[in-house]
């Protein structure tokens, strides 16, 4: 092999490998993109879900005296309940690493990262809870 030769071929190699580099670099972003967009979905399914099983049975199949008691007790109880699915639902999403401020919202945290915002929005439910 004459120096020549090896020297193009030194060239084509870091010519492929500087395409290779740019490739993943697209690769990763997209990924990253993707994994944001999977986390606000879940979020948004969990809430979703949250809505679903609130809902309570038609009204029409109970009589007038039972529907005015479910009525009554449902009115009273769901918004306590509620917010405390809420409160638990947003704890599990940020132990599980994911930003719910609203600034990072449904964004991954690295590895032993604490957000100073959504630490203050699970500290000011407590402190309305109390």
């Amino acid at each position: 092999m004459d120096e020549s030769n090896l020297t193009q071929i030194l060239a084509l190699m870091d010519s492929q490998f500087s395409q290779l580099s740019d490739t993943m670099a697209q690769l990763k972003h997209q990924v990253t993109e993707l994994s944001h967009e999977n986390n606000r979905l879940r979020m948004a399914n969990a809430q979703l879900a949250s809505v679903v099983s609130e809902a309570s049975p038609p009204l029409s199949d109970l009589p007038q005296e039972q529907e005015d008691k479910h009525q009554e007790e449902t009115s009273q109880a769901a918004p306590a309940k509620r917010q405390q699915a809420g409160r638990e639902r947003l704890q599990t999403f940020y132990q599980e690493g994911i930003h719910i401020c609203h600034t990072f919202y449904g964004m991954k945290r690295e590895p032993g990262e604490e957000c100073i915002f959504c630490q203050n929005l699970l500290d000011s439910f407590q402190r309305d809870n109390h």
